[in-house]
């Protein structure tokens, strides 16, 4: 069960929000794909979308995604390279392919960012300016 700083975080980041529950909602019954070894799940809609809105990825880590963590073999099937599922077929790993690593965000994240997850603000907004 997932807390309520959690899902107040969810519905305010549109692309989770919308992956998770109005793309769903809007266009009808989805159904899951598959997962990858990051624990993304892949779904797809076979009939009366839109092209290129009839898949798409639910990332695992809601607060923490980055689209570096698509393997190559889900890249190629999210964006229409292959219609065949990498569950089902054998990808052949090229011999200068590197392991997925972790995305850090190295930019300068602001206070109240949603990188910096449920921490609490404590900080003012504003602070009116007194004459002296």
């Amino acid at each position: 069960m997932t807390s309520l700083s959690d899902a107040v975080t969810m519905f305010l980041d549109g692309k989770v929000a919308d992956a998770r529950i109005i793309h769903k909602k809007l266009n009808g019954p989805a159904h899951c794909v598959g997962e990858d070894a990051q624990g993304n799940k892949y779904y797809e809609i076979k009939k009366g979308v839109t092209y290129g809105r009839h898949r798409w990825v639910d990332f695992a880590n809601i607060h923490d995604y980055s689209p570096a963590s698509i393997p190559p073999e889900w890249h190629g099937w999210l964006h229409n390279v292959t219609d065949d599922e990498p569950n089902t077929v054998k990808f052949i790993e090229p011999s200068y392919k590197v392991d997925v690593k972790p995305y850090k965000h190295l930019a300068y994240q602001p206070k109240g960012s949603f990188r910096h997850g449920s921490k609490k603000r404590n900080w003012k907004k504003y602070e009116a300016w007194t004459p002296s």
